[in-house]
């Protein structure tokens, strides 16, 4: 959190025309910051302040200017924020993955939208009603059938799918398929040397099939990596400075109050 706060300050301290020939380099700039700050947020379990961080992204000219290169991502951090709220609905995940669809291609398509089909399936997943999790099932089970096939997943994402597999078998109450794609996890991950991945492997699977497994936990269900402890700790809990000197659309500093306090 730390490190986004402090390169938001720097960005927005500067002076627009000393960047007029590297606006969009600059805007790009902007709009990751951002996402650096919601994604920060989520891992300290401060949804509602992510979600505010996000809505900021969308709002800053870089996103707005190409959709299609950020909505896939920013859907993807939205859901992955609205999970962890204490009542979210499975009508808004649906929402903010329609509006992801509609507006975003990027420039892998096949593999943002593998992405954010498997995390909109997680969420449903992570909601653990009955018939989520049968919703979850039938998207996983088309997923299985596609990463077999793909030639764009990477190492994390394969092991991404893995475990959210094992999690989905744990609740149909699987033990065997369970074990296999717990295995699959663990043994991709070690081979590519993801050791935050290796973590969260054993936090959301380390109990036998059917046991507390049955429900995922969602406020441990995410993909970005644990924030080390900054060593200026009120840093990193202060609202970011007005969006100004970028040329870009200023985002309304209402949504930065929220984002005050902590420490």
């Amino acid at each position: 959190m730390y490190y986004a706060r402090l390169g938001q300050s720097l960005l927005w301290s500067t002076d627009p025309a000393d960047f007029r020939h590297d606006a969009e380099r600059i805007e790009t700039l902007e709009v990751n910051l951002l996402r650096a700050g919601g994604v920060a947020l989520n891992n300290l379990n401060r949804p509602h302040e992510a979600l505010l961080e996000f809505e900021a992204a969308l709002a800053a000219q870089g996103a707005r200017r190409q959709p299609h290169e950020w909505m896939t991502h920013l859907g993807r951090d939205r859901m992955s924020a609205l999970v962890r709220t204490t009542r979210f609905r499975l009508a808004d995940i649906d929402g903010l993955y329609q509006s992801a669809v509609e507006q975003g291609a990027g420039g892998r398509p096949e593999l943002f939208d593998f992405l954010l089909r498997l995390k909109r399936a997680e969420c449903f997943l992570a909601f653990g009603s009955t018939s989520s999790i049968a919703r979850a099932g039938t998207m996983l089970d088309e997923l299985r059938d596609e990463a077999g096939r793909s030639t764009v997943l990477e190492s994390l994402h394969r092991v991404t799918f893995a475990r959210i597999y094992a999690q989905l078998s744990a609740a149909r109450g699987d033990s065997l398929q369970y074990d296999q794609f717990r295995r699959q996890a663990l043994d991709l991950a070690r081979s590519a040397g993801l050791r935050h991945q290796l973590r969260t492997i054993s936090a959301a699977l380390s109990s036998p099939a059917g046991e507390n497994v049955s429900r995922p936990n969602a406020r441990s269900s995410v993909e970005a990596g644990q924030l080390h402890p900054s060593p200026f700790p009120r840093f990193w809990a202060m609202a970011p400075p007005p969006l100004r000197a970028t040329g870009v659309r200023p985002v309304s500093p209402g949504l930065a109050s929220p984002l005050a306090g902590g420490g």
